[in-house]
């Protein structure tokens, strides 16, 4: 299948769903409010974490083994995963449940969570745990059609049933629970078709050892990550409230609206690095050319929010949210930071170096949970987002640092380091100034277009990739050149 038809598919199916969640916050907030959305981010946040364990590192499972390993093997990997990480789910759902009354004794923020939106929560995570193993084989395989129908039916569905549930039940917000079934159900559905072929009764006691050598490390750096998440959420609704939650909430949706075509970006692009990981001394002649262009539509974005932010949450959520415009520039700063050193992260995944990339995560997430302790009590919401982008910092310097060890592996990170000193200047500007809305505009206007002069040459060169890699002649998902 040729890389341009899979990047082109990816990323056309990421932007119709980020559309679609754009066009529901007017839709969601002419109803719900931040305290609303608050309970919705406190609850969603913890049957991550019961994921996170489910999948035991089965990511890194699949970028070491799955590419080179033969259709039994393939087999018997992915019917242990989901035999193991279906068994951890069910075990830690009933335990989480059992316990729920006990726990709420000793963080009583959580008493504020009805154990009907928790039950719903849950309910949601075990319909939809059979895609998060399907979407590794789709993002291995290069199955760009059959990801893009079900992104796209799952943004549909989810939009419908939250505006039923909304507008013609009035559900309140338990609606967006409903939402997140919907897009559950319709991932259970894709999972089917992915994993037929492969989810055989068979599990393995070499892959379940795999499992537990590789997963438990990992799935303890994962776990830090996703325990950071929810220490924000919790700690923001003890020191500064639901409705600061929500404020918090509510930024972090448009960082997800663009991470959408960063995501098909990588899930296009990935398979290929992991190819340019094993050849020797590669520059990642691909890789670069794909997230330089990545990068520098981040920036346009966080030059946008940075400037005109106010104006244009404020006339999609009605007012109600305002108070997050000056959060979401520096969650584009977080995304830069976060998808910086590919080639690096490659060259660690292709050669099994996953228990050191998990020990880095651990300290990462350790020092970062320890910023926010200290921050988020003090100056609130932005203590939390400085304390996200430092761990995240903290975290790609110490894969740098491991990647140095290794011969050949080249940095790539030009304008992941000018993009966010660029949109953190201009948001400094703003708020220091106080221009109003025609003199954002006009800073706007000017550093876009500074930034657009400095970038030319990869804006133009990212235009002939383009085309180079629409009409690319037929090629594995693995980078090898096959026949007509």
């Amino acid at each position: 299948m040729k890389f341009g038809r899979n990047f082109s598919l990816f990323l056309l199916s990421s932007l119709i769903q980020g559309a679609i969640s754009f066009a529901m916050v007017p839709i969601a907030t002419y109803v719900l409010g931040p305290e609303e959305f608050g309970m919705f981010a406190l609850i969603s946040v913890i049957p991550v974490l019961l994921t996170v364990v489910a999948t035991m590192g089965a990511d890194y499972l699949f970028a070491k083994y799955y590419p080179t390993a033969s259709l039994v093997e393939r087999q018997r990997m992915v019917s242990t995963i989901l035999a193991v990480g279906g068994t951890l789910l069910a075990l830690g759902s009933s335990c989480l449940l059992a316990g729920w009354t006990v726990a709420v004794q000793f963080m009583h923020q959580l008493q504020q969570i009805p154990l009907k939106l928790l039950g719903l929560s849950l309910l949601s995570m075990g319909l939809g745990f059979p895609w998060v193993v399907a979407s590794y084989i789709v993002t291995l395989d290069g199955k760009a059609s059959l990801h893009a129908f079900i992104t796209i039916s799952q943004a549909l569905v989810s939009a419908l049933v939250i505006i039923i549930g909304l507008y013609g039940l009035g559900l309140g917000v338990e609606a967006l629970f409903w939402g997140a079934i919907g897009t559950s159900i319709v991932s259970s559905a894709g999972a089917w078709v992915v994993l037929k072929p492969y989810a055989r009764p068979a599990p393995s006691r070499m892959w379940a050892a795999n499992m537990l050598r590789v997963g438990i490390p990992v799935s303890v750096a994962n776990l830090m990550e996703t325990l950071q998440s929810f220490l924000e959420r919790y700690l923001l609704t003890a020191f500064a409230g639901l409705h600061a939650l929500g404020l918090y909430a509510h930024s972090q949706q448009y960082r997800h609206m663009v991470s959408m075509p960063l995501k098909s970006v990588s899930r296009a692009i990935w398979p290929i690095t992991l190819h340019e990981s094993r050849e020797e001394r590669n520059q990642f002649g691909t890789t670069r050319d794909a997230w330089d262009m990545s990068y520098i539509g981040v920036t346009m974005v966080g030059l946008l929010f940075a400037t005109l932010g106010g104006n244009l949450i404020g006339f999609l959520t009605h007012g109600k949210f305002v108070e997050a415009a000056p959060l979401v520039a520096m969650w584009m700063v977080f995304i830069l930071v976060q998808n910086s050193g590919k080639p690096q992260t490659g060259v660690l995944y292709a050669r099994g170096q996953l228990v050191a990339c998990s020990k880095v995560m651990i300290l990462s997430a350790g020092a970062g949970m320890v910023l926010m302790a200290l921050l988020i009590p003090v100056i609130g919401m932005l203590g939390a987002i400085v304390a996200a982008i430092v761990q995240q910092v903290l975290y790609r310097v110490g894969i740098q640092l491991r990647a140095s060890e290794l011969e050949g592996v080249p940095r790539h990170d030009k304008w992941v380091m000018v993009g966010a000193g660029m949109v953190l200047a201009t948001q400094g500007l703003t708020a220091y100034f106080s221009f109003g809305s025609t003199g954002n505009l006009i800073v706007f206007l000017i550093v876009a277009s500074t930034f657009a002069i400095m970038a030319q040459r990869v804006i133009w060169n990212s235009v002939l990739n383009i085309t180079a890699w629409l009409s690319a002649p037929r090629q594995s998902v693995y980078g090898q050149a096959v026949d007509s």
